[in-house]
């Protein structure tokens, strides 16, 4: 009988509280034109998406006229004049002969695809060698570089390079770098 009465008591406990979801649910899909919005109203992700989604047109009629009125303008022209706007370099597979020396950029990532590398480096010490994001350390001299790693100069007045010793080396480049 005791275990009857719990029973009895959550499953009316249950019912009042879909009862109240319901209700405050088809209080605020009444649809008003009122904006704020009721803190005991049920929001759904398809609501939030849709709000979000006007919010974004909104924005963007905003910035599309006060670029028409001249409030604001889009940049033409570069440091180097030549009138493109540069955001950032495309990936580009690369092969190098044996004996090329890469010297990597201040923007340049190097991932190795392939072949026989190391790294030449004038210093042993922190901050002067060529990093591995892929291990997490930075590689001096004559340490081999590892397939499919990312690599870096994060010092660029440091005077360390990426030498191709085998055949060849392949590379997936992006940022400037120039080979010797």
């Amino acid at each position: 009988m005791k275990h009857n009465r719990y029973t009895r008591f959550y499953a009316i406990a249950l019912a009042v509280a879909v009862l109240f979801a319901a209700v405050s649910f088809c209080v605020s899909a009444t649809g008003s034109d009122d904006t704020s919005i009721d803190p005991n109203a049920l929001i759904t992700y398809g609501y939030l998406q849709s709000v979000l989604e006007d919010l974004k047109l909104e924005i963007l009629a905003e910035l599309s006229e006060s670029i028409q009125n001249g409030e604001m303008s889009v940049p033409t022209d570069t440091p180097d004049g030549d009138g493109t706007i540069t955001v950032g370099s495309p990936y580009t597979d690369v092969t190098f002969p044996s004996g090329t020396v890469i010297v990597l950029g201040s923007d340049a990532e190097a991932i190795f695809r392939g072949g026989d590398a190391v790294v030449i480096s004038v210093s042993q010490s922190e901050g002067n060698g060529i990093f591995d994001l892929s291990a997490g350390k930075e590689c001096f001299s004559g340490e081999l570089l590892s397939f499919g790693h990312i690599y870096y100069k994060p010092n660029t007045k440091s005077r360390a390079y990426i030498l191709v010793t085998g055949d060849k080396a392949a590379f997936t480049m992006r940022g400037t770098y120039e080979t010797r």
